[in-house]
Parts: C-alpha cells; sequence; structure tokens
C-alpha cells in the first residue's frame, strides 16, 4: 500500500510539473501577443500622426474640404482597428488573470504535494524503526532460548541462572508486546497518512476539473461574441429621453404647478388692484371737488383741468407697472429658484423681458387707473364752478331690512344701530370693501388650499387607494419557488400578497394615444382579495369591480386627458404593434401614475402572449418593522428591486415641500393686497366722515368710543367679506388645481377645516392691525377746524 501510494505521489508531482510547464508556455504566448499588440499600437499611431500631419498640410493648402470625406474614411478605420486591439488588450488581461489564478491552484497543490510527501517519509522511517525493534526481540528471544539449553544442561548447579533467564524471557516478550504496540501505531499513522493525502489529490482534481470546466465554458462565450461580431449581429438601441430622468421629471412637475398657477392669479391680483385703484381715483377726484371749482372758475379749461389729474393718475400707474414688473419678473422668481435650487441642482436662473407681458400688465394699470380718473373727473366738470365749490350733500339715511325685524332691531344699542344704518347706507364702499377683503381672503385660501391638495397626495394614495407595504420587482416570473419563500417569511411578519404582471402599452383613442401601466390582473383573483390590495372607486366615490374578459378600468387623469368615459371602447398596444381593443366599465379616481386594469384572458388572448405576473404587492402584519423584513425580502432569489412604500412618500412628501415656498409667497401678497384694500377703504370712511367723527368727539366721545363707531363697521365688512372670500376661494382653488396639470400625478380638490379658519383669522388679523395703524389719525382730528362751516 505504502508503495503504491508512493507511485500514485510521484504521479501528482508530475502533473503538477506538466502544470507548471503549460503555465510558462501560455505565460510566453500571452507575453509574444502582447509584443504584437504593442506593435499593432505604435503603428496605428504612426498612421494617426501621418493622418493629422496630411490633413494639416491640406488645411494650410486650402483643400481641406477635397479630401474631408477620405480623412474621415481614415479615421473611423483607425477608430475601428483601436478598438479591435482595445478588445483584444481585454481579452488577454483576462486569460492572463485566469493564468494566474491556475498558477495558484498549482502552487497550492504542489505545497500539498509535498506535505504529503513529508508524511509518507516519516511513516517509512516509522516503518523501519519498528521493524528494527522487531529483529532485536527476535534476537533477545533465541540468546533466551540458547541460554534455557544451557542451563538444563546444568540443572543441578544453575538453577539460580534459569530463574534468571526465565526473567529474562518475560521481559523479552514484554518489550516485543511494546515493539508491536509501537509498530501497529505507526501503521496506523501512515494509514492516515494515506488518507489525507488521498483527500488532497481528491481536492485537487476537483479544483482542475472546475478549471477546466470554467476555461471552456469562457471559451465558448468568447467563440460566440466572436461569432456574432462576424455574422454582422447589430444589437438592439434604445433611445432615452430627459424625460426618463427621475430627478427631471419632479422637476417639471413643480414647475407645472408654478406654471398653473401663474395662469390664474395674476388675472385675481389684477381685478383686486383695479378695484382699489378705481375706488382711490374717484375718491381722489371727489377730494379735490373744491380745487376743480376754483381752477374753473379762474379760466382754466376743462381739458386742462382733466390733463391735471390724469397726469397724476397715469404717472403713478406707469411708474408702478414698472416696478411691479421687474419686482414680479425677478425678485419672485429668483425667490422660488432658490429655494427649488435646495432640492435641485439646476444651475443659474436666466431672465427673460417679455414684451407683451410687459404691454399687457402696464394697459391694464394704465385703464384702471387713468380710466376711473377720467370719468370721474368727466362727471365732476359736467356741473358749473359754485357747486363744485360747495361740499357734497351727504347721503341721506334710509330704513334697513333689520328694522323690519322688531325682536332683533329692539336689542340693538344706539351705537350698534347707527353701525347697522352706516354700513347699509353707503352701499358703494360696502360692495368695494366686501369683494376687497373677500379677495384677499379668497387668495389665502387658494393659498393653503394648494398644499392640502398636492402635499397630501402621496398618503391618500397609499392609504385609500393602493394598500401595500412593499412593491417587488422580479427578474423572473412568479413561481413555486418565490411563492414558498413568500410563504417561510410569514414568521417575519410577512402578511398577505399578491403577483401580478405590469407592463407599459400605449393607450390608443380617437383623441390621441399616451403611455400608461396596465395592470393585469390573474383571472383567479376575487374581488374581496383584490380590495385588501388595490381599492377601485370613482371620483364621487362608487366602487368599481374587478375587470373581467374583454373589460378595462381607467384611472381619472389619463381618461379626461384622452376623452375616455365609462362604456367607451379603448385599444392597448403593446412594443410589437398589436391591439386589443377593451370596453371600459369605470374611470376611478388615482394620483400617482396612469393606470389601465385588465384581465388576465384579456392579456393573452388579445396580444396573444403568455401571462408572465413579475410584480408584487406585500402587506405586512402590524407589530413589525419594514426595516427588518425589506432585506430578507431582497435577499429572495430573483428580486431586482424592493420598494418601501412608507420611504417612497417621504420622497414625495420631501419634494412636495416647496409648496410651503408658494404658499408663504401667496400669504404675502394677499396680506399686502388686504393691507391695501383696508387702509384704503379706512382711509376714505375716515375722510368722508370727518365732520361726523369731529361732531360724536365734541358730544363727549371718548377716543375708545369714537374708535369703536368707525372701526365696528370695518369689522362687520371684514367679517362679511372674509366669509364671501370663502366661497369665492373655494372656487378659485378648484380652478387653480384644474390648471394644475402634470403628466404623472393628479392632484385632488381638498382644502381642509384649518385652512378655512386659518384664512378667516388672518384677515381678521389685518383688519386689526390696520385699525390700529388709523387710530392715529383719529386722534388727530381737529374738532374746531373740521366743523367751521365751509358754505
Amino acid at each position: 500500500e505504502l508503495e503504491a501510494g508512493k507511485q500514485a505521489l510521484e504521479a501528482a508531482v508530475l502533473t503538477v510539473q506538466l502544470g507548471e510547464m503549460q503555465y510558462e508556455l501560455t505565460l510566453q504566448s500571452q507575453i509574444s501577443e502582447q509584443k504584437s499588440i504593442d506593435s499593432e499600437k505604435e503603428k496605428l499611431d504612426e498612421r494617426e500622426l501621418t493622418l493629422q500631419s496630411r490633413e494639416r498640410t491640406a488645411k494650410l493648402l486650402g483643400v481641406e474640404a477635397s479630401y474631408a470625406e477620405e480623412f474621415e474614411k481614415e479615421r473611423d478605420a483607425i477608430a475601428k482597428e483601436r478598438a479591435k486591439l482595445d478588445a483584444q488588450l481585454q481579452d488577454l488581461s483576462k486569460r492572463y488573470l485566469a493564468n494566474l489564478e491556475m498558477k495558484e491552484q498549482l502552487d497550492a497543490g504542489k505545497a500539498e504535494l509535498e506535505a504529503n510527501q513529508k508524511k509518507v517519509t516519516e511513516g517509512e522511517e516509522a516503518l523501519l524503526q519498528g521493524k528494527q525493534k522487531l529483529l532485536d526481540g527476535k534476537k533477545a528471544i533465541l540468546d533466551a532460548q540458547r541460554k534455557l539449553e544451557q542451563g538444563e544442561a546444568d540443572l543441578k548447579d544453575a538453577k539460580n541462572q534459569i530463574l534468571s533467564g526465565e526473567k529474562e524471557i518475560q521481559e523479552g516478550e514484554q518489550t516485543i508486546k511494546e515493539k508491536e504496540t509501537e509498530l501497529a501505531d505507526a501503521e496506523v499513522t501512515l494509514e492516515d497518512g494515506k488518507k489525507e493525502w488521498q483527500e488532497n489529490w481528491e481536492k485537487y482534481q476537483d479544483g482542475l476539473a472546475t478549471f477546466e470546466e470554467e476555461v471552456g465554458e469562457g471559451e465558448k462565450t468568447i467563440q460566440k461574441l466572436k461569432d456574432r461580431l462576424t455574422s454582422g449581429d447589430i444589437p438592439d438601441s434604445y433611445l432615452l429621453g430627459r424625460n426618463t430622468n427621475i430627478g427631471y421629471v419632479c422637476f417639471e412637475s413643480d414647475s407645472a404647478i408654478v406654471d398653473g398657477i401663474a395662469n390664474v392669479f395674476p388675472v385675481f391680483f389684477f381685478l383686486v388692484a383695479a378695484l382699489i385703484c378705481v375706488t382711490t381715483m374717484n375718491r381722489m377726484v371727489e377730494e379735490q371737488r373744491t380745487q376743480i371749482g376754483v381752477l374753473k372758475a379762474l379760466g382754466y379749461s376743462d381739458g386742462k383741468i382733466m390733463f391735471k389729474f390724469l397726469f397724476y393718475s397715469g404717472s403713478a400707474a406707469l411708474s408702478g407697472a414698472i416696478f411691479g414688473y421687474v419686482t414680479g419678473t425677478h425678485v419672485f422668481p429668483w425667490i422660488i429658484w432658490t429655494v427649488y435650487g435646495i432640492i435641485y441642482c439646476a444651475g443659474s436662473i436666466a431672465f427673460t423681458f417679455n414684451p407683451l407681458l410687459a404691454s399687457i400688465s402696464l394697459a391694464v394699470s394704465l385703464l384702471c387707473s387713468v380710466g376711473a380718473t377720467y370719468f370721474s373727473c368727466r362727471r365732476e366738470l359736467l356741473s358749473n364752478a359754485s357747486n363744485l365749490m360747495r361740499p357734497r350733500a351727504p347721503k341721506t339715511g334710509k330704513r334697513v331690512f333689520l328694522e323690519y325685524v322688531p325682536f332683533i332691531w329692539k336689542r340693538l344699542s344706539f351705537l350698534r344701530k347707527v353701525a347697522v344704518r352706516n354700513v347699509m347706507r353707503y352701499k358703494k364702499r360696502f360692495f368695494m370693501m366686501v369683494l376687497g377683503i373677500g379677495g384677499c381672503t379668497a387668495l389665502l385660501l387658494t393659498g393653503f388650499g394648494l398644499k392640502d391638495s398636492i402635499a397630501g397626495v402621496a398618503e391618500v394614495q397609499f392609504s385609500e387607494i393602493q394598500f401595500m407595504d412593499f412593491a417587488i420587482t422580479m427578474q423572473n416570473e412568479v413561481d413555486h419557488e418565490v411563492e414558498s419563500d413568500l410563504e417561510a417569511l410569514r414568521a417575519k411578519g410577512l402578511g398577505a400578497w399578491l403577483a401580478f404582471q405590469e407592463t407599459a402599452p400605449d393607450l390608443v383613442t380617437e383623441k390621441g394615444q399616451k403611455n400608461v401601466t396596465a395592470v393585469t390582473l390573474p383571472s383567479e383573483l376575487t374581488q374581496e382579495k383584490m380590495d385588501t390590495f388595490i381599492h377601485l372607486e370613482t371620483q364621487k366615490g362608487d366602487p368599481v369591480r374587478k375587470p373581467g374578459k374583454g373589460e378595462a378600468v381607467v384611472t381619472n387623469q389619463i381618461a379626461e386627458l384622452l376623452g375616455i368615459e365609462a362604456g367607451e371602447e379603448i385599444i392597448l398596444r403593446n412594443s410589437d404593434q398589436k391591439e386589443i381593443k377593451l370596453r371600459v366599465i369605470g374611470v376611478v379616481r388615482n394620483h400617482i401614475f396612469n393606470y389601465v386594469y385588465l384581465d388576465q384572458t384579456s392579456w393573452e388572448e388579445g396580444f396573444e402572449e403568455s401571462y408572465s405576473p413579475k410584480s408584487i404587492y406585500v402587506r405586512m402584519e402590524e407589530g413589525h418593522d419594514e426595516g427588518e423584513l425589506a432585506p430578507k425580502l431582497m435577499k429572495l432569489n430573483g428580486v431586482a428591486n424592493v420598494s418601501v412604500t412608507r420611504e417612497s412618500v417621504k420622497r414625495f412628501n420631501a419634494m412636495m415641500e416647496s409648496m410651503n415656498l408658494i404658499v408663504l409667497i401667496i400669504t404675502a401678497c394677499a396680506a399686502g393686497l388686504a393691507f391695501i384694500v383696508l387702509y384704503n377703504l379706512t382711509n376714505i370712511n375716515v375722510t368722508e366722515r370727518i365732520r361726523e367723527i369731529a361732531t360724536i368727539k365734541v358730544l363727549g366721545f371718548y377716543q375708545r368710543e369714537t374708535a369703536l363707531y368707525v372701526f365696528r363697521e370695518n369689522f362687520v365688512l371684514t367679517v362679511l367679506g372674509a366669509f364671501v372670500g370663502l366661497g369665492m376661494g373655494k372656487w378659485l382653488h378648484a380652478f387653480v388645481m384644474h390648471e394644475v396639470k402634470v403628466d404623472m400625478v393628479s392632484f385632488g380638490v381638498r382644502v381642509f377645516a384649518q385652512s378655512y379658519a386659518y384664512s378667516v383669522l388672518l384677515t381678521i388679523l389685518f383688519s386689526l392691525i390696520v385699525s390700529l395703524m388709523m387710530n392715529r389719525r383719529l386722534e388727530e382730528i381737529s374738532m374746531t377746524e373740521s366743523l367751521k362751516s365751509v358754505d
């Protein structure tokens, strides 16, 4: 056995030596090939330098155009040869690495053989030592027997020697037994060494077989690639636009929101500003009534008098329009762009001048201010000088509606009755203040409503429409192995799951076509199980059943875009230009992405393709953490991606944080507008009633009572305007949301209760601040000067 082991060991050593020789030969071949490739690259460099020299010469001689095509062909040929050499270098590098791995394996096998050789040598030495000890034992036995024979001849005289010989024989036998035991141990050690050597030899053989198999597969792959290159088989090409970039799509969505708001708010601001301009210019002309009469009495023509007022209002409108246009086209865009710069990296902003927009802004400003001044002056200039120099008679008081309701009117105090009559007495101021304050409240409510409708889209999508904690995308279709793996994770918190097919065909109608996400549900899926993952309902809240054969369910945004209604037929077209016709059984609400739901049978029979579910919705049991289950799902065989719903909602909400800036800008503009309206109309109210206010001060009203007498009416009108503005704001918010169009996101029209409360409270707060500012004006009214007769 030992001899056989030695022979096998020698054969293994010979094999290793042959492997080393093969490695050396392969290495020499690779070095030669490397030199050949370097030589070819040097030739290419020389050709390229020659080409550049020829091209430069042609350019200097002025004949570059004649040889341009030839230069281009030569440059393409050089590029192709260089690419070919690079590919050869890459292949050589791979083979060199493979040879290094083979060298490492040969060195490891050699080390193992040397270790085995050492063990065999040690076993041989131990065996020789055991044999020598056995021979010594046998010799001792022979000596003892000889001594015994001699002792028998002289038995009588050598009893003691016989006894001594017997003792020596026993000791010799003991020694033989010990030597035999040592020999047996040596034989066991040798046997263990043989077994270990055999195991190492088998490992070496297995590694060598694996190496040869991998080399063979690599050579097959290289040959396939070579065959594909030589056969002219061109790989598929895909043209991807910037719309496939998630950052660009999100930025475009945010820009679309601002664009939709910009289509509505300027018009509303213009209307409120026009109301303020008309009121202010009208009041300015009425305050200058006496001056107009004096100028007319001095002989100034109506045209010169009117030009004085038109020049004042026109210059104010012109300067205000220029300031407003510069501010609106630079300050607001810069603020929005700066805040978006925190989320996106979009470079620096470029400001543009729009002549049409500037002309419209200027024309509207001049029309409001100059037009109101013209009609007011024209009405006043119809009177003669003597009438103009006398103050206009105050409006007569009339009975109000509450006076016909005795059980309310009798319970009002005197000052409150006066306030009610004054509110209804100046009807123009009443409507202007209600409309002005209502407009401010409407702007505030629209700003808050924008955030309510946009910022909460993700929560609504994944809490009312789609119910899943994870969305899994598989590399291959879901089979029994994947189902078994999912079932095994139930102990880790995994609950129900739904596998379905998700593709991206085109939805074709008479109004156009649009790419959508087609969700193909399995035929055996029950309505009850579908509702636990996907809830289909119309915008009014009516439930929609699971589509059957030849039926489809379409989400609201794509239906609105292509004019699809329930009962109509649609066409789905796949990448192979195959089409199927489906009848729409319902248009359901959805906020993120555009979906078309259909049945497995409709897909298989329509496109003549097999059903291939590669998407899975997973729900998690309560009391478990997504962070623990997500890595386990990702480690499953065949999983390409795992999306955590909660993280997706967080990312979407983070992108929608930019809406806070828009709400802040709208709130600031509405606040400024509210201050202007309140201050302007309150100032007009005080100016018109200055003699009345002086009179009640003479009658003994304290400062606080005088302020309440005047500002109580403003407060009542502010409250009325605020509640009117809630209705206007609800309509304006719905209109703005209709204008906000984002391709992959559909925003609902939602305004929370706190937004209504904030809008009313802020409007009232603005009114109180203006009242405190105007209180100083009341203190400065001189009773003696105000009550002097002007007749």
